[in-house]
Formats: structure tokens, sequence, C-alpha cells
């Protein structure tokens, strides 16, 4: 069996394909992980939680149909970029919280067991003022009717600390060397690359063997 992970493609919830991201997912199969890259409904097609559920459902089909193509159910990782990283955090929110899935209306995971994951460049306060203004892609999908029917969401990073779960927050980039927004995209960048090794090495330390 081997470890995989599920990668959220981003796109301000209005764009994007996980056709885009086929050389990064290639990029972790390199380096020994199995990957699971889906499409989710954009917005204005749906709005919040429609990409969230198609996000819930891919997981449930995973943890019914995993062992069918060799992928270890039992040690499942997670990662989104921008507005991906946002649905990754939604969406392990959701996964270690009953009332919050059920409050979204969404199918609950079965038997897949998350034991990590990694949030990269997304919106993770969208309630913070002026994380999501109007004039932005984002807001045909967090329009304000959503907004405020779903102001009770969980904040991650209160989770983890609460909850007690090991984490690691990383910048990357200098002031003189910056990088650009999901700069870990590109493979052909040694400090994409330093990125997405440390990402690999935590996911690595979480493996629980049975």
């Amino acid at each position: 069996m081997q470890h995989y992970i599920i990668d959220i493609h981003g796109g301000g919830n209005v764009y994007g394909s996980k056709e885009l991201y086929q050389h990064y997912c290639l990029g972790w199969a390199r380096h020994g992980f199995g990957v699971v890259n889906f499409n989710y409904r954009l917005a204005p097609q749906t709005i919040f939680p429609g990409a969230l559920k198609d996000t819930a459902l891919v997981a449930k089909w995973v943890a019914d149909h995993g062992q069918d193509y060799h992928l270890d159910t039992n040690n499942v990782f997670i990662i989104g970029d921008s507005a991906g990283g946002t649905l990754a955090y939604q969406y392990l929110t959701a996964y270690a919280n009953p009332k919050y899935r059920k409050a979204l209306g969404l199918v609950s995971s079965g038997q897949l067991v998350v034991r990590g994951g990694a949030l990269n460049s997304g919106c993770y306060f969208v309630k913070r003022p002026g994380a999501i203004t109007p004039d932005s892609l984002m807001s045909a999908y967090f329009t304000p009717e959503m907004m405020q029917k779903y102001d009770q969401g969980v904040r991650f990073d209160h989770f983890l600390l609460d909850h007690h779960l090991a984490h690691r927050f990383a910048s990357f980039g200098t002031e003189s060397d910056p990088r650009e927004h999901v700069f870990q995209l590109n493979q052909r960048d040694a400090v994409a690359a330093k990125a997405n090794q440390q990402q690999g090495e935590f996911f690595r330390s979480l493996f629980v063997e049975k």
C-alpha cells in the first residue's frame, strides 16, 4: 500500500483544474507518494460550500475505492494552495468536527484516516475585514449571503492549538529574492523544491504503520 496525497488545486474558486497541476503532482509521485488530483465546481456555477462538498465527496470515494488502487487509506495527507488551501483547511476542520461537517451538509469520509495537511498560500480568515472584497474573484464563491449564513465556521489555527496537534509554519524567499504566490508549483525552482521536500518530511514524520 502507498501513502498518498489528495491535492486540491487553486484558482480563486473561479478557475483552475487538475490538468494545470499535473507536473506538481508528478513531483510528489517522484518522491514516493500516490496522488489523487481532482476537479471541483467553480463559481459562479456554485457558491460556498459547493466546492467543499465536492472535496468531501472525493475523500469519501477514495475511502471506498482507494485500496483498489493500492492506496493506504490509513495514511492520507491533504494539500491545497491558494483557494485550494482554503478548501483544505475547511475540509480538515469538517473531517475532525462532526458538528461543522453536519452544518455544511458534507458527507463523512468513512474509514479514511487523515494524518496531516499542507496549506499553501491560502485564505484562512475569510471573515477578517478586507480578506475578501466585493470586487475580488473569490466574492463570486463566498457571497455576502453565504458569509453571513456560515459565520460560525471553525478557525483552523485555533483548532490546531486547542487540540495540541503537530503543525509547522514556514515562509520561503527573502526580501532580495522573494517568492510569488503558490511558488511551490514551479518544479524548476530550488526554493520550491526545498519547500516541497520539507512538507514531504513532515508527512513522513506522521506515518503510522499497521
